[in-house]
């Protein structure tokens, strides 16, 4: 995080340039080579702050915390992204760490790192779904998340995140365990469940559409007549009859 002066980074083929105000993602355990330049008025005055984020601090932030993931925005180019005044703000408040750091309480450093966290959450979406992306996944049982999630619009690649595996692990691990593709299990369990709400409940065909996770009710109602061989309408009026 750059609050005076300019760096230049070089990583591999790629150069970044970082100004004031601004910050940047790199991956623990890689080589950068880097230029850094003072500001205007004193060519050797660089103020900057870099953080080691430790996977125990990011699991607890995740467990502990409202957080709120969203879909990549175009915030984020060059891996690097221009901080708001609430996250510099924070940056700021950091300055006594350093200048006197004797007598500091190790918990209200973690805390304030806490804090960057989610003032960085915040201000970049994408960065910070970069930065748990970078962190070591730590699987955790398949049957659970799948059951837990196969009702809401979630895609291979989100679940396989959620399980603590790359996608291609992921189908490898849930094929071994049902014998057949997660996109065909879902598409399944999710028709299974619909033909189900249609017979018991009173909820529109849309309505039964959205509850298992579809997002179009007419692709929905594809999907419903070659499995069952009759629209979602006709499974609810011989429901009524049965």
């Amino acid at each position: 995080m750059l609050l005076e002066g300019e760096f230049t980074y070089y990583y591999g083929d790629e150069t970044f340039e970082l100004h004031p105000d601004e910050m940047i993602l790199f991956q623990k355990n890689t080589q950068i080579r880097y230029k850094r330049v003072g500001n205007h008025q004193n060519a050797d005055r660089i103020d900057c702050l870099m953080f080691a984020i430790k996977d125990d601090l990011l699991r607890e932030f995740v467990s502990t915390q409202l957080v709120e993931i969203e879909k990549d925005r175009e915030d984020y180019t060059n891996g690097v992204c221009r901080m708001d005044d609430r996250l510099i703000a924070a940056v700021h408040s950091l300055r006594p760490f350093f200048e006197l750091p004797s007598g500091i309480n190790p918990g209200l450093i973690r805390l304030k790192v806490m804090e960057i966290l989610y003032d960085v959450m915040l201000c970049s979406a994408t960065m910070f779904s970069r930065i748990l992306q970078m962190r070591e996944p730590v699987k955790t049982d398949i049957h659970r998340i799948v059951e837990l999630n196969y009702t809401s619009p979630i895609t291979l690649d989100e679940l396989a995140y959620l399980s603590g595996r790359s996608l291609s692990s992921f189908k490898r691990d849930f094929q071994g365990i049902y014998n057949e593709t997660p996109a065909k299990w879902i598409r399944e369990r999710r028709l299974d469940r619909a033909y189900h709400m249609l017979k018991e409940t009173s909820m529109t065909v849309a309505d039964v559409c959205y509850a298992v996770g579809y997002e179009n009710p007419n692709h929905f109602s594809r999907l419903f007549k070659n499995r069952y061989g009759k629209a979602p309408s006709e499974a609810r009026k011989s429901g009524k009859e049965d």
